[in-house]
This record gives C-alpha cells, structure tokens and sequence, in this order.
C-alpha cells in the first residue's frame, strides 16, 4: 500500500487531500488492486456548522469498476472542536458517475451521511476514524451478453454503500510515524458477490513532511 495525506487551515477554509494505491496477492492470487484520489473542501460558515464539497475518483480491477467519480456537496456539524478532540457529523448528496462490467453505467445520485473523529491520545498517539453511509434509490441494471450483444436482466442491483475507516499513529521521531489502519468498504452495487465487501488491515510507517 501507498499511501498520501495533505491538510491545510486558512481562516475559515480547511483543505483535505489524499490518495492511496493498495495491491496485495495471497498464495499468488491478486486479493486487492485498487486505487483513489479524494479532496474535501470544508468552509465554516459558524462556529459549528460548516459547509463541505468533496470530489473523488476511484478504480477497483478486482469489483471490475473501470471508473468511478463522485461529486459530493453536504452541511456539517463540529459536535467537538478541542485541541485534542474533535468530532464532526452532516449529509449532503453525491452525484455518481460510473463504469463498470456487468453492471448499468452512467450517472447517479446517493444521499449521504457522515462522521469523523480524531483524538490526540498524547504528544505522540492520534486515533482518527470517518465512516459514511450512501443511498440511492435508483438500483443500476444488472446487464448480460447475448449473442454478442449487451441486455440488461429483470434483476436490479439496489445502490447503498457503507465505508468505514480507522487509524492509530504513532510518532517514532518528528517526522517518522508508525501507522496501523482498518479499513472497511461494502458496496451493493458491485456485481460480483465476492468484491462487495473490501476490507484489510495495514501497518506502515509513515514519514511527515
């Protein structure tokens, strides 16, 4: 696994980056082949309530997910704002555009909830987590092949997803951490039953710049 975070606060506005590359095989099978890009903008409009868009592509060759960019725009609410602890929560709804094998391509809405939280332990030990929940209540077509030509069945797959997220770090040095993570990701829509559910847990080091 690759991985990249970037955060920036000015004023009112605060920046969120990250990117991630995962691939991993088990007695030579490939288990995960995966990769993501994600930015979150987040303007605070009170001191609690803020307002949040956030884009991101991802593609999964093992779900058979060529493509999949998402557009989302919510409200927020800070439950938290210390220096050491801080936990967020809001909806919004995300615009999907997806192409995939055996499954309807083409755009999508979801309603969405989220939350996220950190906590500086000490100095040296920070626990963050986020998890969000996605709806749609337009399912995506299952498609098959006949005869050389693409129909779809009278089944539908229904459009939720869950994703869950979790990460302990620990700062070895200034700049050197240790990193273990558990990451959690279910999508109904994928159609092969197998790569529904994505999920691991890693330990990295990790170096802050």
């Amino acid at each position: 696994s690759v991985r990249a975070e970037a955060d920036k606060k000015s004023g009112p506005d605060t920046y969120h980056l990250e990117g991630r590359v995962l691939y991993s095989e088990q007695y030579g099978n490939k288990t995960t082949d995966n990769d993501n890009v994600l930015f979150r903008y987040r303007h605070d409009l009170s001191p609690n309530v803020f307002a949040q868009a956030q884009t991101s592509y991802a593609k999964d060759r093992l779900a058979q997910i060529n493509n999949d960019a998402e557009q989302n725009v919510g409200l927020g609410y800070k439950l938290i704002d210390e220096a050491r602890n801080k936990a967020n929560i809001g909806a919004g709804a995300t615009a999907q555009y997806r192409e995939a094998t055996g499954i309807e391509s083409g755009y999508t809405y979801l309603g969405e909830i989220f939350e996220d939280y950190t906590y500086k332990l000490t100095d040296r030990l920070t626990v963050t987590q986020n998890a969000n929940f996605g709806y749609s209540p337009e399912g995506r077509d299952r498609l098959v092949t006949v005869n050389g030509t693409t129909v779809a069945t009278d089944e539908s797959a229904t459009n939720y997803r869950f994703r869950f997220n979790t990460a302990l770090q620990g700062k070895m040095t200034e700049h050197i951490s240790l990193n273990l993570r558990f990451e959690y990701e279910f999508d109904n829509a994928i159609l092969d039953p197998h790569e529904k559910v994505d999920q691991r847990v890693t330990s990295s080091l990790g170096y802050g710049f």
